[in-house]
């Protein structure tokens, strides 16, 4: 049977502590073979602030700095033996054209070949779901338009409070282009909330009347109240702190 490998890559935003020089000669170290560059502009608030993956960053990468220096960031990228693999800035579709067009300028310069731009969010309260689809379809559209002239592919991020939570809903943008002008990107940690709807004391009373009502009440044995309770400290619990420390801060 024929196995077929994956390239291992990297994005910056792992990797708050480290400039340029110092990530990729980590990803020569690990065998990390491509490399998604992080264009972004550090909040006034997290300059003077600790190393972080959302906050501070040591490779001070501005949009305006990727776009001035584009053709010496691929220089080091092919010495080092890596492959730029797409930009990720902190682009939405209701940037401006000029905003978007320097994004774009610059993934085209480096060879990065397609640019992540993320939906609106969802809207405050109930809405018309199809209505305010069709309006970021449209958005997408103005994107791509704007996108092609550079050759650069837009990809969706799935992710939490946007219109693409998970693969389904970013489906629902994706499909009204081609494959060549539009992709996804799969975050498996930010599609878990499908609608970003947030539990509250309704919803809990409301459940509580309903499994009274139609369901039968199993009380659970020692052994299995057991299981529940490490099942909860452990692989549903523990488990994701260590995973998000280790994402975090780790070298990984």
């Amino acid at each position: 049977m024929a196995i077929t490998t994956l390239p291992l890559g990297v994005t910056a935003v792992m990797l708050p502590d480290l400039d340029f020089d110092e990530q990729i000669a980590l990803c020569n170290e690990v065998g990390v073979t491509h490399y998604s560059i992080r264009p972004r502009i550090i909040p006034d608030e997290q300059r003077d602030k600790p190393w972080g993956n959302w906050g501070n960053h040591k490779f001070d990468l501005t949009p305006k700095r990727l776009l001035a220096e584009a053709k010496q960031i691929r220089r080091q990228l092919d010495d080092a033996g890596l492959t730029p693999h797409g930009t990720v800035p902190g682009a939405s579709v209701a940037d401006s054209d000029d905003d978007l067009k320097m994004h774009f300028e610059g993934a085209a310069t480096v060879g990065a070949g397609c640019v992540r731009v993320a939906p609106q969010r969802y809207p405050e309260g109930a809405f018309d779901y199809q209505k305010e689809l069709a309006k970021v379809v449209d958005q997408y559209g103005r994107v791509i338009g704007l996108a092609k002239s550079y050759k650069i592919k837009v990809v969706i991020e799935t992710h939490c409070y946007s219109f693409a939570t998970s693969p389904a809903l970013a489906l629902n943008i994706c499909k009204n282009f081609t494959p060549a002008e539009i992709g996804t990107i799969f975050d498996i940690a930010n599609f878990s909330i499908e609608g970003n709807l947030v539990p509250n004391l309704a919803v809990a009373v409301l459940g509580a009347l309903c499994h009274f009502a139609f369901e039968a009440t199993v009380t659970p044995s020692a052994a299995q109240l057991g299981a529940v309770v490490l099942l909860g400290l452990g692989p549903v619990g523990a488990a994701f702190f260590v995973w998000d420390y280790g994402v975090k801060r780790g070298r990984i």
